[in-house]
């Protein structure tokens, strides 16, 4: 593809421009962290999946990716998987490496938090001792006694008094 470049500047090349072209030159090797051999045309023909659950998870969804794999290596595919990492897994069951077919290699990436999760957490630890304080100088009802004192005042004159609405008022809850 011809580039061309305005009077007055030097041409760059596109491909070493882009943010990408490290990762061109210096390509990192991902390692699977389980691999089952295969078969000279299961390294021919493979299928890349991506999914949250594969096995050693223990979720459902694990179990149906599971069983389709073995359709896939009795067609003679291969299958490269990348899901969440078995330390990031809160269920792992290395058992259910076992009953993968051969062809399969499975590349796990870490659950990382999300910066809004990171700063929800370190503003919930600022404000945890603050809520606790408040709530334990209530008691279990959520009110203080003088205000009990008065929703039990209010009540009472009601019932004295027919004539007022027996409709909930703000104060009785």
């Amino acid at each position: 593809m011809h580039y061309r470049t305005p009077p007055g500047l030097t041409p760059v090349n596109p491909v070493r421009s882009c943010a990408a072209y490290s990762y061109l030159t210096h390509p990192m090797q991902a390692v699977p962290f389980f691999e089952t051999a295969g078969t000279p045309v299961q390294e021919q023909s493979r299928l890349l999946l991506l999914s949250y659950h594969f096995p050693p998870s223990q979720a459902v969804g694990a179990l149906r990716w599971q069983k389709l794999s073995h359709f896939a290596a009795a067609r003679s595919w291969g299958i490269d998987v990348v899901t969440l990492d078995p330390s990031s897994q809160q269920d792992a069951d290395p058992s259910r490496l076992a009953d993968l077919p051969p062809g399969v290699r499975v590349f796990g990436i870490p659950d990382a938090a999300l910066r809004i999760d990171r700063v929800e957490n370190v503003v919930w630890g600022w404000c945890r001792p603050l809520v606790s304080r408040l709530r334990s100088g209530n008691d279990r009802g959520g009110s203080s006694p003088e205000i009990r004192c008065q929703k039990s005042a209010i009540r009472s004159e009601r019932e004295e008094r027919p004539g007022l609405s027996s409709r909930p008022l703000l104060s009785d809850f």
